[in-house]
């Protein structure tokens, strides 16, 4: 097996390892696993940017994010929260 492929499994097994989707039935599961992707990014890098489509679900598998937002009245973003390995948010 690959380096990328192990990665790819310890990422598959991380995602279902988050709160939210943990015991959800082979179904469902499978659904999900049809749907979704597994992406890597750099510092950065932006995940999503206001007035995009929310429509995703994101499980951080390994490292962190911040998640921040320009707030009505303010110029620049201020950080909402810190998403670690297991944290969801969605967009």
């Amino acid at each position: 097996m690959t380096g990328v492929a192990t990665t790819a499994l310890r990422g598959r097994d991380a995602v279902w390892d988050a709160a939210v989707l943990r015991g959800i039935d082979a179904r469902a599961r499978a659904e999900v696993e049809a749907a979704g992707r597994l992406r890597t990014l750099r510092r950065d890098d932006v995940v999503y940017a206001a007035g995009a489509p929310a429509d995703s679900l994101y499980v951080v598998v390994s490292g962190a994010c911040v998640l921040a937002a320009v707030k009505r009245g303010e110029g620049g973003a201020s950080v909402i929260r810190r998403a670690s390995r297991g944290d969801v948010f969605g967009a």
